[in-house]
């Protein structure tokens, strides 16, 4: 009789404590558990005016002149094998994505489905840098996963709407205006990241990008790149030349970083 009344207990304080964590409202979370164990605040990003709970809400954002709302929603059961996927759909005044992220003890995955950013919105980050930016930037199909820590793979295809650019050139600024541009990243059998960008005109990728297993990241400038932004270089070289390149490490192992 006190095993069957001690279980029966034991199952009511579970069914309990479950329909409490179900129905925890997403400020009380924030304000309790995530914003004292977060770096979000500390990052300038301020979630606000929350509603709903904390496994399907919504919660308005602000991040320096950027407005949005994001929200979201946790698959509850799936904690129980170990692993929480979550929705995600974000619409602020520089763009907007929706996206799912599962999250593992160990592995941890992000797909977007669709982003748009304008990325005009980003010139008060890059004035410092006497740089002007304009156009919208598309993303589709993007993924990522990592795995115990460490950047495993990344895919996708991105645009660029084309758009008027100012940037420095010694004393001078020098306004170009540009065409489109597409491009795509993925990860070869060998475990290196690569990224390629090309205008409509071309057929060759004229920025190039490389993120070898080991952590060292290279990226490359074709000539034709300072073609279509009107610079001059040496005559006798080929449109395909690599003009330029950086070359830096960046650990894809995150614990490092």
């Amino acid at each position: 009789m006190f095993k069957r009344s001690f279980l029966l207990a034991c199952l009511f304080f579970s069914a309990f404590t479950f329909f409490l964590l179900a129905s925890l409202p997403a400020s009380v979370a924030w304000k309790y558990l995530i914003a004292p164990n977060t770096n979000v605040l500390a990052l300038g990003i301020n979630p606000h005016a929350f509603s709903g709970s904390v496994w399907n809400g919504r919660a308005h954002l602000s991040f320096r002149h950027i407005e949005g709302v994001l929200g979201w929603d946790l698959g509850i059961g799936s904690i129980f094998v170990g692993s929480l996927p979550v929705d995600l759909e974000l619409k602020s005044t520089a763009g907007d994505f929706s996206a799912s992220l599962d999250l593992g003890l160990m592995q941890q995955s992000l797909k977007v489905d669709s982003m748009r950013l304008d990325i005009a919105k980003l010139n008060p980050f890059v004035r410092v840098h006497r740089v002007t930016l304009a156009g919208d930037v598309f993303v589709k199909d993007l993924s990522l996963d990592i795995n115990s820590r460490v950047v495993e793979q990344i895919s996708g295809r991105f645009n660029w709407s084309g758009g008027a650019v100012a940037y420095p050139a010694g004393r001078e600024i020098h306004n170009r205006t540009l065409a489109r541009f597409t491009g795509k990243i993925n990860t070869d059998q060998s475990g290196n990241i690569k990224l390629g960008v090309r205008d409509e005109g071309a057929s060759f990728d004229v920025l190039k990008g490389s993120w070898d297993a080991q952590g060292v990241a290279l990226w490359e400038v074709t000539r034709r790149m300072l073609d279509l932004a009107d610079e001059p270089w040496a005559q006798n070289s080929q449109e395909t030349d690599v003009v330029f390149k950086v070359k830096k490490a960046i650990p894809r192992d995150l614990s490092k970083s």
